[in-house]
């Protein structure tokens, strides 16, 4: 099985980081949420510093997923960003992961559908709620993203320990997939 991750909400917390440095509420949904009340967007905020991209902490998720990229060889990062983000990303990547190999692809929603669509025995652990097939997505439950209902979503770093560490006949078996 080869498992894929997106970045933001995955490995980096940024929302975390733009809710302290703002004073923002939490988001709620996807796009029209409650920093549109500013007149600002999450790209208007990370523009006024991009240092928030390189300062984020990591996720909750993120030790289990360095584990996972130890044990495997690195990690296959997939992640939907303006060019503007991309070094700083870059830069994020290479503090937190600590030596571990990785490679990183810019893909848009419907690039990372399309590529995972084509790998047989591929998940992908992202945040976005708007895929149109959830079958091969482990979501990370957020507020922004709980009208998604179909799929595995998980809450916690214990549930996603447990299908990266080979637990991978549960999680198909319970999406009514087949394991080969």
């Amino acid at each position: 099985m080869k498992i894929f991750f997106d970045i933001d909400g995955v490995l980096r917390d940024t929302n975390d980081t733009l809710i302290k440095k703002y004073s923002l509420p939490y988001p709620t949904s996807w796009y029209a949420n409650e920093w549109d009340k500013l007149g600002l967007n999450i790209y208007d905020l990370v523009a006024m510093d991009f240092n928030v991209l390189f300062e984020a902490k990591p996720t909750k998720y993120f030790k289990i997923i360095l584990n996972y990229g130890k044990n495997n060889g690195g990690l296959e990062i997939w992640s939907h960003q303006p060019p503007s983000w991309r070094p700083h990303t870059k830069k994020w990547l290479n503090k937190n992961l600590q030596g571990i190999k990785y490679k990183l692809r810019f893909l848009t929603p419907k690039q990372k559908a399309y590529r995972l669509s084509k790998i047989k025995d591929g998940l992908l652990v992202d945040d976005f709620p708007l895929f149109s097939n959830y079958d091969k997505i482990i979501l990370v439950g957020y507020p922004y993203n709980k009208n998604v209902k179909k799929g595995r979503r998980i809450t916690s770093p214990k549930e996603l320990k447990d299908i990266l560490n080979d637990k991978k006949r549960k999680f198909y078996s319970k999406n009514g997939l087949q394991n080969k």
